[in-house]
């Protein structure tokens, strides 16, 4: 039977099942669509939950949310991955006006998936947690994130490539997801639309931006 595996967002759905091939059965809480700050869990997510040997979350109080429904399944044989560990974590003060933190208390912008070297240390993180759980296909996971890995370092190197050739580096957000990608690759992020999830800009927000747009050329 393959391996119950629960993630919070579709992202980490893929990492795991682009490790456990057809040993793992993943199931996200979310499918992409929903606000992943404020979502509300499911009966059916318990359930799940219930059932799974893992949950690989992001953290970085990014599922505030995981915690709950890891209490009221109450399963005992359920372990819980945090997958943005040893992660450097970016600030989110100037676009949020507070950072997220998670409960080991770390502070900054949850989302560290767009820089693809932080996509290969979840993906590590989650090939260990598959291989201490399921030893028995340890080598299968190991094969897998290796080629998997070398897939993401193809990817840096073709983003770095198309990107050397944008000469203003500079970027309006819609929302506070891009810091990583913008220190990764040499980008300036020079005002955001939606700071606050869930939120829609004021009109002096508005007025805001685009006079730094027009003023800045951007």
């Amino acid at each position: 039977e393959p391996l119950n595996i629960v993630v919070t967002i579709p992202v980490l759905k893929d990492l795991a099942e682009q490790v456990g091939g057809p040993y793992v059965h993943v199931t996200s809480l979310l499918s992409g669509y929903e606000n992943e700050h404020t979502y509300s869990p499911k009966p059916s997510d318990l359930v799940a939950v219930r059932k799974a040997r893992l949950l690989f979350e992001v953290g970085i109080g990014l599922e505030v949310w995981v915690s709950s429904v890891v209490k009221n399944a109450g399963s005992s044989s359920l372990r819980v991955v945090t997958t943005s560990k040893g992660i450097a974590l970016l600030r989110d003060t100037e676009h949020e006006g507070a950072a997220h933190a998670g409960e080991g208390g770390e502070r900054g912008n949850p989302h560290i998936w767009m820089d693809p070297e932080n996509a290969m240390m979840m993906l590590r993180h989650i090939t260990e947690a598959l291989s201490q759980v399921d030893p028995a296909h340890a080598t299968e996971y190991r094969a897998n994130q290796a080629a998997y890995l070398r897939k993401l370092e193809h990817l840096q190197g073709e983003l770095s490539e198309r990107v050397a050739r944008v000469a203003d580096r500079r970027f309006i957000a819609h929302h506070p997801a891009w810091p990583y990608f913008a220190r990764r690759f040499g980008f300036q992020i020079v005002g955001t639309i939606q700071p606050q999830s869930g939120s829609e800009p004021s009109a002096l927000q508005l007025h805001s931006l685009i006079a730094t747009i027009k003023k800045g050329r951007i």
